[in-house]
């Protein structure tokens, strides 16, 4: 949702072989569908230009948001910061978890 939404506003960019450098990416509350066909839910995406002060965006960095709306509450899903970039990078490792550090997986509704 973020990569498309990016090289939806840079429309002078060329979709071919896009590179996206990602910074501070969150993945927050996991959206749960229900299955009952009355459930309702929306989801919103936001991007903007990132803000560097109060009166100036960066002209490269872009923060998005992905939102949902249920039952009148609205819960954020993802945050991050985007960029087209010109150059191969790849993510470097910042920390090293062990599978024993891991939680067990929160059972699934079926």
């Amino acid at each position: 949702m973020a990569i498309e939404a990016l090289l939806q506003a840079t429309s002078g960019f060329s979709p071919d072989k896009p590179k996206v450098a990602v910074q501070n990416f969150n993945i927050l509350p996991v959206l749960a569908l229900s299955k009952e066909s009355t459930a309702q839910i929306e989801l919103s995406s936001t991007l903007r230009l990132t803000l560097i002060t109060y009166a100036s965006n960066s002209n490269k960095w872009w923060e998005f948001t992905a939102i949902s709306f249920s039952n009148d509450v609205s819960t954020a899903h993802a945050t991050g910061t985007l960029s087209i970039s010109s150059q191969s990078q790849c993510m470097s490792l910042k920390y090293q978890m062990l599978s024993s550090e891991l939680k067990p997986t929160a059972a699934r509704v079926v």
